[in-house]
């Protein structure tokens, strides 16, 4: 039986070129693409846990973050998560990976928003966000 929902906070990173960052992870030997972020913490601020956050899976610091919406996502183990997200065009650093206790990063990779939504067809709800932004011109 599932838990209660989840809130988590992800970054669409976004290249000069149009290229969004993607990571490429291993969870229980389940191949899946991911964007950086994570999940909430108690009586934190969403903006600061999201740089945290991408900082600490990929090594870059990102200077800008403009919320663009929320979408949706079921865990095996029946938990929902809601991550709220958000826009950053502005980063800084070196990419790196870092493991998990329960996951394992193959790496990140920069790919166009169509790309993505293809790899991750798990979510529909992030593909329509990322559709929503295209139309929008932001992505």
């Amino acid at each position: 039986m599932g838990r209660d929902m989840e809130t988590a906070v992800k970054a669409i990173i976004l290249k000069k070129d149009g290229r969004i960052l993607v990571l490429e992870q291993r969870v229980d030997g389940e191949l899946f693409y991911s964007l950086p972020g994570g999940r909430m913490k108690e009586g934190t601020n969403e903006v600061d846990e999201l740089k945290r956050e991408v900082r600490e899976e990929t090594g870059l610091e990102i200077s800008d973050a403009e919320y663009v919406g929320d979408w949706m996502f079921e865990r095996k183990d029946g938990t929902k998560r809601l991550c709220k997200t958000y826009l950053g065009r502005e980063f800084a650093g070196e990419l790196t990976t870092a493991g998990k206790e329960n996951y394992e990063e193959l790496g990140p990779m920069w790919l166009l928003p169509d790309e993505f939504v293809t790899k991750c067809s798990n979510s529909k709800s992030l593909s329509d966000l990322l559709k929503g932004l295209r139309n929008e011109g932001k992505v």
